[in-house]
């Protein structure tokens, strides 16, 4: 369907922002004062920028209906702020049992969805996993995958279907192979390495036929883990769910997605049971000024 963007000459007052930000040039001033959209590029890539930028939410866009929430540019936090929620963002593997209310994971996904979109497509959709049988399960089955990664690296037949389908990333796979094989064996003792007994496991996806839902999705999965810092919460991505639902569907059964679609990214939340006290250490930043 066509887009359609239209602007209310009753609460129009001309102010020209919507002509001084349009990126495409499809606004102008036309008589009598009021904006008027021509769409003459035929370039909207439906970033809702047009109504966000009005100040008078004159503007309408058939792309989002209603008009955009008002802010206040000034309400930003500091630099030494954000620095400061930066460093407290830590990636939890011990938790309390205590499950995460309903109410307190819709804050974590309103924080979600307003991570950028690859020309604004907002594919990235949600499942959230908090019963205990089927975190249980996906644990399990995710486990498993990594036990048949293992066994294929160990014949020749073996890592040549892992080089076909890892294509460039084989030999870092192949380097995480002891690591998986670890896991795999301390996991025989009853303690999950996979979900981290967390009571709570996001999961998100995308249809397949989405070449960008990878990076949308881990934008969107950095807002999550930020907001979860701001309420108490911890959180980490767990990308062994991630891979391994790309090669059971059964996981993508358990979590109810449909088959046209994957998973992209994979974090389990709940309360942490443990106070981090210092900013975890990071390697020296390298860059080059060009």
């Amino acid at each position: 369907m066509p887009v359609k963007i239209e602007v209310d000459p009753a609460l129009c007052t001309g102010c020209m922002r919507c002509v001084q930000g349009g990126l495409w040039g499809d606004f102008k001033l036309g008589s009598g004062g009021k904006a008027e959209y021509t769409g003459d590029s035929g370039l909207c890539i439906e970033c809702g920028h047009c109504a966000a930028v009005c100040s008078a939410g004159a503007v309408r866009h058939s792309s989002f209906p209603g008009t955009p929430e008002e802010i206040d540019p000034s309400a930003k936090p500091s630099y030494a702020e954000l620095m400061s929620l930066l460093k407290l963002r830590r990636s939890h593997r011990s938790f309390k049992k205590d499950p995460v209310p309903g109410e307190v994971i819709d804050q974590l996904l309103n924080a979600g969805v307003l991570a950028p979109s690859a020309v604004n497509r907002q594919t990235i959709q949600y499942s959230i996993i908090r019963d205990p049988g089927t975190l249980e399960q996906i644990s399990k089955r995710s486990l498993e995958s990594l036990r048949r990664v293992v066994q294929m690296s160990k014949s020749p037949v073996g890592r040549l279907f892992m080089r076909l389908a890892a294509k460039k990333a084989y030999k870092d796979v192949l380097g995480m192979v002891p690591k998986m094989e670890r896991i795999v064996h301390a996991s025989a003792g009853g303690r999950d390495y996979i979900l981290y007994n967390a009571p709570c496991l996001i999961l998100l996806h995308a249809p397949k036929t989405d070449s960008m839902a990878g990076e949308n999705a881990a934008f969107n999965a950095a807002n999550i883990l930020l907001a979860a810092e701001t309420l108490g919460l911890g959180a980490c991505l767990i990308g062994f769910v991630t891979e391994a639902a790309g090669m059971d569907s059964s996981i993508l059964r358990l979590a109810s997605i449909p088959g046209e679609r994957a998973v992209y990214s994979a974090l389990v939340v709940g309360y942490p049971a443990v106070e981090y006290r210092r900013a975890a250490p990071k390697k020296p930043i390298v860059a080059a000024f060009i």
